[in-house]
């Protein structure tokens, strides 16, 4: 018989036996014990004398190097239990449980693992510098398929923020389908991939388009039906009227969009910016309404123009302070001009 098939005979017998034995009990024969021993003992003699190490047969550990096949629905597992007492494996000195490395030597000082606050240990890590430029590849052959399924109790992932954003990494190729999170915390998507230039043709960056971000408004959520939010008629004229009048040349109200209409909140906590309808209404003469984030001053830009006894809205889109509130200022060439305001929530930016 092949020495190696021997060994892998050995070996599975042994691990049944210690299966089988486990720890000596009450009534084990001591025949019974000398059994398992000679079977230990004769399998590690072999495998002194053997060649080189055996593949992972069904439900036995992996070997490294070698074609591990399972032909059955048991899962070989690498786990590992605790420091002083690892079982097939021990964390790295990053704190990775199984680190896999094109590098020759790799530890907690090589990125990103230098930055323990931003990329904690993992159960699988995977580094690729050299030979490999992808950490970890997921493909889904089958019929609808994923590549990769992740779940997680406080995010399902995690892309840690790095380098500049695309537009400045003039030196980085692109491919389409890249998605990056630079070190500001934008999200960007590649939506064509760059090309390298030769001797005829220059070079073209790739295209990319940010979906999120610090300075990104987010995606806008319609609301069911609008909400009046902010009216200056009496109550007796409209549900939500405040009674603060009609607005004059150059004054300004400050519209709360945070505050509770009617036991209806319009705008929650985080929005950036707000889709309204704007209306003048009851104007006295001439003029224009602006309308802005609370938190800066007048821009010089108005949203609609209005004429006296005339009710003129207007669609606007309006980044709010991060307490939800907007200002809304009158102008005009008219001295008189004065005007009831109605604000109507459609939706908001997250």
């Amino acid at each position: 018989m092949d020495v190696n098939a021997r060994i892998e005979g050995l070996e599975r017998e042994l691990q049944r036996l210690k299966r089988e034995v486990g720890e000596p009990a009450a009534g084990t024969s001591r025949r019974r014990l000398f059994q398992v021993g000679a079977a230990a003992a004769g399998g590690a003699v072999l495998a002194a004398v053997g060649a080189r190490p055996a593949a992972a047969a069904d439900g036995d550990e992996f070997v490294i190097g070698e074609t591990n096949e399972q032909n059955t629905t048991d899962s070989t597992v690498l786990h590992y239990t605790a420091a002083d007492a690892p079982i097939g494996s021990t964390p790295d000195t990053t704190g990775n449980i199984l680190l896999v490395s094109d590098q020759d030597t790799l530890d907690a000082s090589s990125p990103p693992f230098d930055d323990t606050t931003t990329v904690p240990p993992a159960a699988i890590a995977g580094y690729g510098t050299r030979v490999a430029p992808i950490g970890v590849l997921g493909v889904g052959a089958a019929e609808a398929a994923w590549g990769g399924a992740f779940a997680g109790t406080q995010a399902n992932v995690n892309l840690v923020p790095a380098g500049d954003a695309p537009a400045a990494r003039t030196d980085a190729a692109a491919m389409l389908g890249d998605l990056v999170n630079d070190s500001t915390g934008a999200l960007w998507l590649c939506v064509a991939s760059s090309t390298p230039g030769d001797a005829t043709t220059e070079a073209t960056p790739g295209v990319f388009r940010q979906l999120a971000g610090p300075t990104a408004a987010g995606a806008l959520h319609l609301l069911e039906a609008p909400v009046r939010a902010f009216d200056t008629r009496p109550p007796e004229q409209s549900p939500v009227g405040n009674n603060m009048g009609k607005l004059q040349k150059d004054g300004e109200y400050v519209v709360d969009l945070a505050a509770e209409v009617n036991g209806v909140r319009p705008v929650p906590a985080g929005a950036t910016a707000v889709l309204v309808n704007l209306t003048a209404t009851l104007a006295e003469a001439p003029g224009f309404l602006a309308l802005f984030a609370a938190d800066v001053e007048w821009p010089g830009t108005s949203n609609l123009n209005f004429m006296p006894d005339t009710d003129v809205a207007n669609l606007a889109v309006s980044r709010v302070s991060a307490d939800g509130r907007l200002r809304v200022r009158a102008g005009g060439a008219d001295a008189t001009v004065r005007t009831h305001v109605i604000v109507d929530v459609i939706g908001y930016y997250l």
